[in-house]
């Protein structure tokens, strides 16, 4: 869209452009492909994507499955420990 004021042209990208003239399009990786109109910086980043343009990726760790298991009884047991001494059950 163009405005004319005066002797001065304005022109409104769309929401996924940018640039002088529109010519430039926003990242992929912005939430609704939506950025800033003059610098392209992405107002949010979608899935794990950061940066001002989205164009980096944060490493997601998995602990592997023995792992899980470990970790998971050892808050079971403590969680256990925990309710004895609080009941006052232990002899």
């Amino acid at each position: 869209m163009f405005f004319l004021i005066g002797y001065i042209l304005f022109i409104d990208c769309a929401s996924f452009k940018f640039g002088e003239f529109c010519n430039n399009s926003c990242s992929d990786s912005c939430q609704e492909n939506r950025c800033n109109k003059t610098t392209g910086h992405c107002f949010a980043c979608s899935g794990s994507k950061y940066g001002s343009f989205c164009e980096y990726e944060k490493e997601v760790y998995q602990l592997p499955a023995s792992m899980l298991q470990m970790t998971m009884f050892t808050s079971l047991d403590l969680s256990i420990f925990n309710f004895y001494q609080k009941s006052n059950l232990f002899f």
